[in-house]
């Protein structure tokens, strides 16, 4: 929450609302109720101005009336930049879990597992690789790879988890969850960078 007597925000923010199209105004006033009453006001006002709206009493025309919001799987924001940042972000995340098959090889290799090891390492670095490039080029092409090694991935733990003795069920449950988290942000980056690409 922003301090309403920080003028100095305030100030940038007026100049920055300006710049702001038409469609960026008129959607500020579709949400106008998310909004602090400093920015709502300046919302309203550059609506006028620009003749976007005539008073403030066009607001409870239906319009202007927010959509219910609803579940869905997988949110969609509006904004091209906001589509990217989260791509961007659940990126990274997905880069720095490319480090764990790395870390596990490189343990296998000093127990002399010099195939697992260099199996774990190879698919960390494709994991790393394939993350990176969606990360700077937002490219599709480089999601696949990523879904690939996802299932090997849960494959090959499950089948340690098959062959280890008395395992609890928190055991299971554990590595389930981490899994379901995955896959989940994997087909999220995938139903985000397809919303980019037709932006």
């Amino acid at each position: 929450m922003v301090d309403q007597n920080d003028s100095e925000f305030w100030d940038r923010l007026k100049v920055r609302m300006k710049e702001y199209s038409d469609e960026e105004i008129l959607d500020i006033l579709r949400k106008i109720r998310l909004y602090e009453p400093p920015a709502q006001r300046m919302a309203i006002d550059e609506a006028i101005r620009r003749k976007l709206i005539h008073s403030e009493q066009d607001l409870y025309s239906e319009s202007f009336r927010a959509p219910r919001l609803k579940f869905t799987l997988f949110p969609s924001p509006d904004r091209k930049q906001t589509v990217l940042r989260i791509i961007r972000s659940m990126s990274r995340a997905l880069l720095i879990a490319g480090v764990i098959p790395v870390i596990f090889g490189i343990l296998k290799f000093q127990v002399a597992k010099f195939g697992e090891g260099s199996a774990l390492v190879l698919t960390g670095l494709i994991w790393i690789t394939s993350a990176w490039m969606v990360y700077t080029r937002q490219d599709q092409r480089y999601w696949p790879p990523l879904l690939i090694i996802a299932l090997l991935s849960a494959a090959y733990v499950a089948r340690i988890l098959i062959l280890l003795k008395g395992l609890r069920t928190m055991d299971y449950v554990i590595p389930g969850i981490l899994f379901l988290v995955v896959f989940y942000c994997l087909f999220y980056l995938r139903f985000l960078l397809r919303k980019f690409r037709s932006q």
